[in-house]
């Protein structure tokens, strides 16, 4: 959450190709009990650095060092 808070607040070099539109859907949603976010499907319609998100034996989703502080 700390990509998203920094790039909300108009940190850009954070996360340059940052989509905040997509941001705002999943917000909207965020209420339904029928909303599903997996960490997979914020990063592709998002375009978040810092995260990946392996399925299948030893997968698993990991961040970056520096967001995990």
């Amino acid at each position: 959450m700390y990509l998203v808070a920094k790039t909300l607040t108009g940190d850009t070099n954070v996360a340059p190709n940052f989509k905040p539109v997509e941001f705002d859907t999943f917000r909207k949603q965020a209420g339904l009990n029928s909303f599903n976010l997996t960490p997979k499907k914020w990063i592709e319609a998002t375009d978040a650095i810092g995260l990946i998100s392996k399925s299948g034996r030893y997968g698993g989703t990991y961040a970056h060092k520096d967001i995990n502080n």
